[in-house]
């Protein structure tokens, strides 16, 4: 399920354009991963969100960028997620892991994670509905009341 994460970590603060939280995953989505549903729809979305800045405000609606937001994991969302790290400087592994806000960087590779990266797009791009993503109203209706706030 996705959800809101606070962080303390200023490296992370300042890489999410000043906010000190992030929308983030249950658990990785990936070939060889369970890719629940509303994880791999918030992946798709944000995907789909971040690339409206390439055609003028408007979504990939068509074309080869556009991912179906279906929440099903396969080859096209693997090939958007794996372009969207090269582009960006994630771990390009065509993966997104989820996260808990302790590091911006991955242990390995020293990269930013693939979904703090998609959160800082998607922060700069529509920051007016980062605070609360049901405001924007090309987020998918699945995720409208399935977001969850953990106890910090």
């Amino acid at each position: 399920m996705a959800f809101k994460h606070s962080t303390k970590d200023e490296e992370l603060k300042e890489y999410l354009n000043g906010f000190d939280y992030f929308w983030t995953i249950s658990s990785n989505v990936g070939y060889g991963y369970p890719n629940k549903p509303l994880d791999v729809l918030l992946v798709q979305f944000f995907l789909n969100a971040i690339d409206t800045h390439l055609t003028g405000g408007y979504p990939y609606y068509y074309g080869d960028n556009y991912i179906e937001e279906d929440g099903k994991f396969g080859g096209k969302t693997w090939a958007r997620i794996k372009q969207f790290q090269l582009a960006n400087g994630a771990v390009a592994d065509g993966m997104v892991s989820a996260a808990r806000g302790q590091e911006l960087r991955s242990k390995k590779q020293r990269r930013p994670l693939t979904i703090y990266a998609l959160n800082s797009w998607y922060s700069y791009e529509r920051r007016q509905f980062y605070r609360d993503l049901k405001m924007d109203k090309d987020l998918p209706y699945d995720l409208v009341n399935q977001f969850e706030v953990p106890d910090f």
